[in-house]
This record gives C-alpha cells, structure tokens and sequence, in this order.
C-alpha cells in the first residue's frame, strides 16, 4: 500500500527538549536521529457522549536509552535502600566510605569505591555544579591510565534488569575540552558487547545510557573503554531489576537499547520517573507542542494484571490530542540515527481519559494499516506495540486517524522506541555521534 504521508507547509518551532541518545550491552555509538511530531489539519472535530470500548493491547517492544540535555528538567529517582528492591544506586567520584539519601526521590546513593579499583574522583567545575539539578552529576571519576576500566555489579543470574549510567563532563579538568567541533568520545560496553559510544559536545550537557539484560551469571560488568585521545569518565552508575515478565523480547540472546522514551503532553516539564515508576524508568516530557492540546486526568490509570509494559499512571494520566484535525502523525529517520541494524520496536502508549466517551482510530505504518479501529480503554494504560522488528524503513512515518466510528481526535499518551541489541563475543570500536531526537510541532 502507498503511504498517505506527507508534511505540512508550516513553521517549525522546536521545543527545549533536544536530544536523546539510546544503547545497550552491544550498541554501538549513537548519532543524531530525529522524531517529528504534528497534527495534519482536517475537519473541526465534535465531541460525542458515547460508550467507551476496551481494547486489547496489540504489540510491544524494548531497549535502552541515553538522554543528552542543554537545560535538563528536574528528575525523580528511585530507591536502593530498601533490600529486596536489589536497586544499586552509585554516585561515582564522591568520597570513600560515604553515602547519602537523594531529596528527590530518597534513594539512598554510596560511593563507587567497592565496585572499581581504577581511577581518579573529581568534582565538575563550580559554575556548573550550581546549574546541576542532580546530586550524583556532581562528582566523577575519570579513567586516564588503561584503555579498558570495569565497573563489577552484582547480579542475579536469569534476573532481568535496567542499567543506566550517566555522564555530565562539568569541565572538571578546567580543560572545556568538549566541543561540537572536538567531542569526547569513548565507548560504553555492557561486558563483552559495545552497548554505546558516549559523545559530548557541550560541558553543562547530561547525557544518559538505559539497556536492558537478563543477567547470565553473578556478576555484570560495565566498562569505560578509550577509544581515542578522550579520558572515559562516568558521573552514575545504576542498576534497577525489573519484572522477568515485562519487555519480554529482553531475554538470556538478546539485549535491548532504548531509542526514545517518550511522555506526551505533561502538565509540567519534568523528568518523570520513581517513585511515579517502579522501575525507575526516565519519561522525557513534550510539553504544549504547536499543533496538540492535552486531556489529562487526576485520576488513577490501572496497570492489567498481565501488563507488558506497567506504564506508570502518571506518564498515563495524561495525553496528546491534535487541534482541529482527524490525524495525529509522527516520524523517526534511520539514517543518521547511530542505530547499528535498522531494527526499530515501537510502543505506542494509550489510555483515554475522557468518562462516557467512544474514540476510535486506525494505526498506519509507512501506510500501511498496522492497527484497525483501535478504543483506548478507559483509565487502564495499553499499548499497540510490535512483537518482532519493524519492516526497515529509512523512514518510519507513523498516522494515527481517526476512523467513521469516531468524531474524537486520536489520542497518544507516550511512546517508547527501541532497537535490538547484537551480542558479541568481542567488542567492537565505532565512532559515530550521540543520538538525539527533536520534537518538531507544526502549527
């Protein structure tokens, strides 16, 4: 089938958010990628008192994910202290034998000393530690001497899990030594597999790397590898079990790397993440895009008992809406997206929010019917969402529309993206750029 898809000749205002950058235990480096998001106008919409249906969710998917800021909103945290959760909470480069418990979220974060034995604590530049929102972007420690220095984690063989780490450069050496024109760049690996290439381009940047495993022994390592003239640094380091049953496409031959992780038409502009989820997921905002209007709710979106993906209500709670349009669209590219195999998983989050309401829309891919005649059900969180790699595209050109059954808009409550994960036997070098993605509003 051709695809319908096309652009609309308008101004293009992107918002303060501006990149985001994924991985995993064997992806490598990530460079820029975009996502474009915009209402395509159409008939004025009525808005009708009708039955809400349920639906079944259709698809899923997974991966990992890292984040790159200019001006980074607060964040929520989740917490290590409590012993069953088996969250590890490290905040690299801050003193020996110290500990200390997160305002925001009361995880409690200790020093990396007893999970490396290598390298050297700094503290990022005063003038940009009084603009970090994060305690744990404070400190650091960087690896000069040896082109390979591994963080040991422990583990819980056949667990499954999310790691993040975080990186905030702060001109700690005094050297401003991160440019667009002269990046620092060195490689992440999650063992023996090349999960990113970190690539910082602007000091006050925070960029962060989410992947999912399945723990295949005691013991996980993450490894800061030079790959160049740059010194490998890490300013966090985080280890979060999830539910076996959720991401389920995350197993003992396949790792998972986040592309985007997505929450659509918030009421404020933060990071969201636990205790709003217990996975301690990190939920990027689009807020108020040119276009969209939002419909939210103060009420509770439920989880189904069998939830692939247990999106938090808060990310559901709210949703995105085109004005005066029938169709709600959005795109990835391919190219220049750093992804190592275009092999793209996508979830599309739904929940209407609306009491007494019917709305009704097709899913189109590439124009293509992905998903017909599809009703959020009525404050429980689903999801359509792929159970294997989308069909390669060097564009993926997404149109929700709303069907003869509805006078409703469509309505998209957030998103995540992932990409498959190759597991190596060796790691390998790449040096593309950092990942990132634009929200592009069309007014």
């Amino acid at each position: 089938m051709n695809s319908d898809f096309h652009t609309l000749d308008a101004t293009i205002k992107p918002l303060t958010l501006t990149s985001v950058s994924c991985s995993t235990s064997e992806w490598p480096d990530q460079q820029p990628h975009f996502l474009l998001l915009y209402s395509e106008t159409a008939a004025a919409l009525k808005h009708p008192m009708l039955q809400s249906l349920q639906v079944e969710p259709a698809r899923f998917m997974y991966t990992c994910m890292m984040l790159s800021f200019s001006a980074l909103p607060k964040r929520v945290r989740r917490n290590r202290a409590i012993p069953r959760s088996g969250y590890v909470s490290i905040d690299c480069g801050i003193s020996s034998n110290t500990s200390y418990t997160d305002e925001t979220t009361n995880i409690p974060y200790v020093s990396d000393e007893e999970f490396i034995d290598t390298g050297t604590d700094h503290t990022i530049a005063s003038n940009y530690a009084d603009s970090s929102p994060e305690k744990q972007l404070q400190t650091l420690r960087s690896f000069p001497n040896g082109s390979r220095n591994c963080y040991e984690l422990t583990v819980t063989p056949e667990q499954k899990y999310l790691v993040r780490a975080s990186f905030m450069y702060g001109s700690y050496d005094g050297l401003n030594g991160a440019s667009p024109s002269n990046p620092l760049l060195f490689d992440l690996h999650l063992g023996v597999n090349v999960w990113t290439t970190v690539n910082i381009t602007k000091a006050s940047d925070v960029h962060r790397a989410e992947a999912i495993f399945v723990a295949s022994a005691a013991s996980a390592s993450v490894c800061l590898v030079k790959t160049g003239s740059a010194t490998p640094f890490i300013s966090a380091l985080e280890l979060r079990p999830l539910k076996n049953a959720i991401y389920s496409y995350a197993n003992a031959t396949q790792n998972l790397v986040l592309f985007i992780r997505i929450n659509l038409a918030p009421t404020g502009n933060n990071l969201l993440r636990y205790p709003f989820d217990r996975y301690d997921r990190i939920w990027q905002p689009n807020v108020d895009p040119v276009g969209w209007t939002s419909i939210s709710t103060n009420l509770t979106v439920k989880n189904y008992g069998k939830d692939q993906f247990e999106a938090p209500s808060a990310v559901m709670q709210t949703a995105a809406v085109p004005v005066n349009s029938s169709t709600l669209e959005f795109y990835w590219d391919f190219v220049g997206s750093g992804a190592a195999v275009n092999e793209f998983y996508a979830n599309l989050h739904f929940s209407e929010l609306l009491p007494n309401t019917r709305r009704a829309f097709d899913v189109y891919l590439n124009g293509e019917k992905w998903y017909a005649n599809y009703t959020p059900p009525y404050l429980m969180s689903d999801a359509i969402y792929s159970t294997t790699p989308l069909t390669p595209s060097l564009r993926y050109n997404w149109a929700l529309n709303s069907t003869g059954l509805s006078t409703l808009p469509p309505i998209l409550n957030a998103i995540e993206v992932y990409t498959r994960m190759f597991l190596k036997n060796t790691p390998t070098d790449s040096d593309d750029g950092t990942l990132g993605y634009f929200l592009v509003p069309f007014s």
